[in-house]
């Protein structure tokens, strides 16, 4: 399980549901790609050419995906599948820009949004 989600973390474009093909022995397009991607670490890389070739991890497989099924299945998956806010994305793209206001103060923390194209406009939220 550790190395599955060592590889997913240095694939791109990888998600959770991923999880379940890379796991799946009957399915070797994910480990296959994981040991051909220079981003995946060695130590990784040598453990899915072993998981191939050793049958030990087919037969005790069932159990470990057995056990996370709720995340492979929606709504949890799709949850799970979001992709993380981009802080970089968001401001090199995205016509908004967000101020956070995380004073240690006794009010509560506000978000602040403003329109770029509207210079004048700006609007808070309390969590």
């Amino acid at each position: 399980m550790q190395n599955a989600v060592y590889a997913l973390l240095q694939l791109p474009q990888s998600t959770v549901p991923d999880l379940e093909h890379f796991l799946d022995p009957k399915d070797p397009i994910l480990r296959r790609i994981s040991r051909k991607t220079s981003t995946v670490d060695e130590r990784t890389r040598k453990f899915w050419t072993d998981y191939d070739r050793e049958t030990y991890y087919h037969r005790s497989i069932s159990a470990v995906v057995n056990r996370l099924d709720i995340f492979f299945r929606d709504p949890m998956s799709t949850i799970l599948s979001t992709p993380a806010l981009s802080f970089k994305k968001e401001m090199s793209t995205a016509p908004t820009h967000y101020f956070l206001n995380v004073s240690h103060s006794e009010t509560a923390t506000r978000v602040y949004w403003v329109n770029s194209c509207l210079s004048d406009s700006a609007s808070s939220v309390e969590p």
